[in-house]
């Protein structure tokens, strides 16, 4: 993507690419109509619209959260414990080895000051790649031209080993080899030089002295957390400018728009690590169209699909869902490169955010961003972290309308979210004919209506509780009143059994019927198993809510001639699909465990040493850890549930089939903590109250700044499994729309006002 760096020292630019760089450049340079005072007020008012529009959104699907075995969590383990997300990740190494009297020698003897300079880092990792940021394009160049290519039938072999390490061996090494761009922070010059690359030649306070004092004509941002829907929101951000003068040319210009991304995963100062969830991740690709993020990495994510990597939604005629798959570190470190790339973004890991305080303060127009996964507060669903421990008033409330009073707690039983309306600013976008408005409604959950099932379900005993606790909002028990969790067992990288190896003989949708908790599942389950063709309303019900599918696949979301090639084994250096080789998982399984199997999996997976690895456990050193277990515990043998013994021999039967290798398949154990807020904007605490619980964050420091949350800090997604990601990078999208509404308002007041926004 061109950058106003072409223009400086000595690289050529053809008149036509001058000529598309200048514009942008003139706005990074400040001249604009809308000032950045007026444009952070607009940014506020967005984000508010847009939260309030996903919390119904939001709690609508967790109607399906009572066809899933939960159980009680007033107070899951580690919500209220110390918070370390502040901390860095070598740093707390450090601590945990010093406390343990463990001689570890660490990669970096540099300090965390902020004033100055960074000692040099002396160990790199072996083959360590000193590239440079002017390689950046050549890497998305080179993977769109790459991954494009079509294999026909007649392909010579050659090509398509060709085609493997230019495509996917190039997307593997981007991401597993420490290379200079994707590890160093914006401290280091990246420039192709070992000796200008082993050394941290700028300090925090001078990176950000020079990219937000510099102006004072810029919205600024800090984003804390370089996960997934951080590094987006970032690239979009940065996007708007071009987005909205684009479609605008002759309207108000919008301010620069510069981030300061952090993030405390990092292996020294400076220095990030990399990134692990190998993961499969779904996303679509309308996430990425209209110029929502960086072009480059439309073209990348459409590449291995059936669409072009030139597509145009709008003159596509494929009538599928656009989706693609990737390994959740894959999109990750696409998003850092493109972001690397961007003259608005910066970057700093390796670095406590409460020591940039005093750094941070007088920086004008100043949004702060938690991104972090909400780890760096506490999860107050309800009062069990609160220090006095006071008790809910649940109080049953008749309207189904959640109160924006939020000092008080309360409790609406069979709550029924309203059906979905057009969004205001979809309304105002059909009026304007302003098609740079993208339908994201229409995207995974945020589609679901149940509004004519509530009558059927709550007379069958299917009901959604929930609870308010200040601005939180979270599903409950009925008859206590406590917050309810959801757990999920996933094997990654895993086959379909064959039909001999099916867990259940009946008929398809029964076997389907899993996990089936709850009193509505348990009516269903007979007349599922009837199949009763005069029931067909209660199988329409039975089938939405109780047909939970435990098997996924992303197959079919990889373009058809690199398909046909993974079936035939051609790519099993790359490909979890019947090999223990390969690195993108396709395939794998979601279960629902009681809690009995979900204390077992932890038990195990601590004592091995994976609680902490989001990679997981090969499932072939897992299920003998968990026979044996439960073979040698007569108490546990009686206990555990019928469900859990079938997930056990699921996982028998993996371990011995000719799938079950020493790196794949492997298993992980989440619990989702359903909530969302209420206000998405976070309200300060009293710094005397959060210091004494190490709970402060860079908001309840800078007075003048607000802090909005994004991402699991905000939401727990759809509260399902598997979508959370799909859904933030939607709320992402949504927010950027709103935004260019309000400007394409903002713009039409102003044409019909005596006064200009410049003259203010």
């Amino acid at each position: 993507m061109p950058s106003c760096r072409e223009l400086e020292g000595t690289t050529e630019v053809s008149t036509e690419k001058f000529l598309d760089i200048m514009p942008s450049c003139r706005e990074l340079e400040g001249t604009t109509e809308v000032s950045a005072e007026k444009f952070l007020d607009l940014f506020l008012d967005a984000y508010k619209e847009t939260v309030n529009e996903v919390v119904n959104l939001q709690t609508s699907v967790w109607n399906c959260i009572p066809s899933y075995i939960h159980f009680e969590d007033s107070k899951a383990e580690g919500i209220c414990d110390y918070i370390k997300s502040n901390i860095p990740t070598f740093e707390r190494r450090r601590a945990t080895a010093e406390a343990n009297n463990i001689s570890t020698k660490f990669v970096s003897t540099a300090t965390t000051t902020t004033t100055t300079n960074e000692s040099s880092i002396e160990l790199l990792e072996d083959g360590f790649q000193f590239d440079n940021e002017d390689d950046i394009d050549r890497y998305f160049s080179q993977l769109a031209k790459s991954c494009s290519q079509v294999i026909v039938d007649d392909t010579d072999d050659s090509e398509i080993d060709r085609f493997e390490t230019e495509c996917f061996d190039f997307l593997h090494s981007l991401t597993y080899d420490p290379r200079c761009t994707t590890r160093f922070d914006s401290r280091t010059q990246c420039s192709n030089v070992e000796s200008t690359t082993t050394a941290l030649i700028r300090t925090p306070r001078e990176i950000i002295e020079e990219h937000f004092l510099s102006t004072d004509a810029s919205l600024n941002i800090i984003i804390q957390g370089a996960g997934p829907v951080g590094l987006m929101l970032a690239n979009a951000l940065t996007m708007l400018q071009q987005r909205h003068t684009h479609q605008h040319e002759q309207e108000n210009k919008i301010p620069p728009i510069r981030v300061l991304l952090l993030d405390t995963r990092a292996d020294a100062p400076g220095r990030k690590s990399p990134y692990t969830r190998n993961w499969q991740a779904n996303l679509d690709l309308r996430h990425f169209n209209h110029g929502i993020t960086d072009p480059r990495l439309a073209k990348v994510f459409a590449s291995l699909t059936e669409f072009n990597p030139e597509f145009n939604l709008e003159d596509n005629d494929i009538d599928e869902t656009p989706g693609f798959t990737l390994p959740t570190n894959i999109i990750e470190t696409l998003l850092l490169l493109s972001n690397r790339d961007n003259d608005g973004i910066k970057f700093l890991f390796g670095i406590n955010p409460l020591d940039l305080v005093d750094d941070l303060r007088d920086i004008p127009n100043l949004v702060l961003v938690d991104a972090t996964g909400h780890r760096i507060e506490p999860l107050k669903r309800g009062a069990a972290c609160d220090d006095d421990n006071h008790d809910d008033d649940h109080n049953e409330v008749v309207s189904s309308k959640i109160s924006t009073n939020n000092d008080d707690h309360s409790v609406i039983y069979n709550f029924r979210p309203p059906a979905h309306e057009p969004f205001p600013w979809e309304r105002d976008a059909w009026e304007t004919n302003n098609s740079n408005i993208t339908d994201f409604y229409e995207l995974g959950t945020f589609g679901f209506d149940f509004t004519e099932d509530y009558e059927f379900l709550e007379e069958h005993g299917h009901g959604l509780h929930i609870a308010r606790s200040n601005d939180i909002l979270y599903p409950i028990d009925k008859e206590t009143g406590a917050p309810i969790s959801v757990s999920w067992l996933d094997i990654h990288g895993a086959s379909k059994f064959k039909r001999e190896l099916r867990i259940d003989e009946d008929d398809n949708l029964f076997s389907y019927l899993y996990p089936d908790n709850g009193d509505f599942c348990e009516y269903c389950l007979p007349r599922v198993r009837d199949n009763l063709a005069n029931r067909r309303k209660e199988l329409y019900y039975c089938e939405e809510f109780c047909r939970t599918g435990y098997f996924s696949s992303s197959m079919s979301l990889i373009r058809e001639d690199v398909r046909s090639l993974i079936y035939e084994g051609r790519f099993n250096k790359t490909f979890a699909y019947y090999s223990d080789e390969g690195w993108f998982p396709t395939l794998g399984w979601s279960f629902n465990p009681s809690k009995i199997l979900k204390s077992l999996t932890q038990e195990i997976l601590r004592d091995h040493g994976y609680s902490d690895n989001p990679a997981g456990m090969p499932v072939r050193d897992f299920y003998p850890a968990l026979q044996h277990t439960i073979d040698t515990d007569n108490k546990l043998q009686k206990a555990i549930p019928e469900k859990d013994l079938k997930i056990v021999e699921v996982l028998r039967r993996i371990s011995v089939s000719d799938t079950g290798g020493e790196n794949w398949p492997t298993i992980t154990l989440s619990t989702q903590q359903p909530f969302i807020y209420t206000e998405g904007i976070k309200k300060k605490k009293k710094l005397n109250e959060c210091v004494s619980d190490n709970s402060c964050n860079l908001g309840d420091y800078l007075d003048g700044s607000q802090m909005i949350r994004i991402g699991d800090s905000f939401t727990t997604g759809d509260g399902l499994k598997g979508s959370g990601l799909y859904n933030h990078a939607t709320m992402v999208g949504i927010f950027m729309d709103v935004i260019l509404n309000k400007l394409k308002k903002l713009a039409s007041k102003e044409n019909t006002a005596p006064s200009n926004i410049a003259q203010e």
